[in-house]
């Protein structure tokens, strides 16, 4: 009997704790303050993480000694495992040429079985966008994740051709939007 409570109470914290995360996670996305409140790289890092959890991907922070990836984040696509190397930059000015080859060389380090990702707060450099492209590293710019943060707070579907991990990000929070619609209009016909 007392194994049986045991496990009962594990169980409602568990659920309390799941839902605290979740509001959590609502909050930060109401506004483009959760990134805004970001002051440090660690932060910006937590966010990106918390972000790609949202959409359900697994996010793994690297911590110390990274090798030029921060995060690695995978999600199944049917019977596939698809992973991302990821290097966030929160940086006060424009990145340059630096960071993607971090995550380049970091990819190939962690195994060289995903893609590469670097995701900033700010902007790229044209030179270092070109220089991406050329290695096949997908960056995600603070204006694309800015369109994100009003996606989630308009609740306006917006038609963007991102492809690869923003894609993927954009096309969950679109499902969401959508579903959300749904519940609504489904509620407003039973009034």
């Amino acid at each position: 009997q007392s194994s049986k409570n045991s496990l009962f109470v594990c169980v409602k914290y568990i659920s309390f704790f799941q839902s605290t995360l979740w509001m959590e996670d609502e909050r930060m996305f109401e506004s483009w303050s959760g990134l805004e409140s970001c002051m440090s790289g660690n932060d910006f890092e937590l966010f990106i993480q918390k972000l790609l959890i949202r959409y359900g991907f697994d996010a793994r922070l690297t911590h110390n000694n990274d090798n030029g990836v921060d995060i690695i984040a995978t999600i199944m696509e049917g019977e596939c495992k698809v992973k991302y190397y990821i290097q966030c930059k929160f940086y006060n000015r424009t990145i340059g040429k630096l960071p993607v080859q971090e995550v380049f060389s970091g990819k190939h380090y962690f195994g060289d079985d995903g893609y590469p990702v670097v995701i900033t707060n700010n902007y790229i450099s044209n030179k270092a966008n070109q220089y991406a492209k050329k290695l096949n590293v997908e960056v995600i710019t603070g204006f694309q994740l800015k369109e994100l943060i009003e996606l989630e707070k308009n609740k306006e579907v917006k038609d963007c051709d991102y492809k690869v991990l923003m894609g993927k990000i954009f096309n969950r929070a679109r499902e969401e939007v959508n579903r959300s619609s749904i519940k609504k209009s489904v509620l407003n016909e039973g009034e």
